[in-house]
């Protein structure tokens, strides 16, 4: 009985997710969120669990290649916060395709670029954290007036530091994005930082070619 125990308890504290048997092994996936075909492709981090996939890691991929005309090169990865990239083409090189092995993930085309989108303008912050007996939940959300059309994606940046702390994807029919989210059995993209009642934080969009605006005014959460 006392090995059992002891197997239970090295169990849980070398878990990569909070000590609980209820909480099933997490597994990160890179998923697409815009290929615009614009000299960039936004891929994002999206979680999941080990029983329903398999870990493939964030959205940084270190094998993806960009497959040209004439041969392979690998692409200029530029990280925009927390499980967000970009993916862009390097120097010298106009067009090709991003690939993981033989899968296709998006063309890309050198352009002149787009101009910046306007600094976001967010009405209020709130973080709300929920208890119970299972552990506590905590999802911090923003709200606009309104959302640019070509927004994909809100970078939290922390006020102080200038360092992204995190992102949450934006629709432009809605007018509210979570910015954190975290659970009992959550899993995060590495460097994630909290963002909770009394931080003060700012706010980036990016457009859909990867492209990030100016900063927003620094803004505190307050308790939802």
């Amino acid at each position: 009985m006392r090995r059992l125990v002891f197997v239970v308890v090295l169990a849980a504290l070398l878990s990569p997710v909070p000590a609980s048997a209820l909480c099933a092994v997490p597994s990160m996936q890179p998923v697409v969120i815009k290929a615009a075909r614009e000299g960039s492709i936004v891929v994002g981090t999206e979680a999941g669990y080990a029983s329903q996939r398999k870990d493939r890691g964030e959205a940084a991929q270190p094998t993806w290649t960009i497959k040209t005309t004439s041969g392979s090169v690998k692409p200029v990865v530029v990280e925009l916060a927390p499980g967000l990239v970009t993916y862009r083409l390097p120097d010298r090189v106009d067009a090709g395709e991003l690939v993981d092995g033989t899968t296709v993930i998006g063309t890309l085309t050198r352009t002149k670029g787009s101009t910046p989108l306007a600094a976001p303008a967010p009405t209020k912050l709130r973080s709300q954290e929920t208890q119970n007996i299972r552990g506590n939940t905590v999802q911090t959300t923003a709200s606009f007036s309104s959302i640019p059309a070509d927004a994909i994606a809100v970078i939290v940046v922390d006020a102080a530091t200038n360092r992204p702390r995190s992102y949450g994807l934006v629709d432009p029919n809605l007018l509210e994005a979570t910015i954190y989210a975290r659970g009992r059995c959550s899993a995060l993209p590495n460097k994630t930082v909290p963002t909770v009642a009394g931080d003060k934080v700012i706010l980036r969009w990016v457009d859909k070619t990867g492209a990030v605006s100016a900063d927003s005014k620094p803004i505190v959460v307050t308790k939802a």
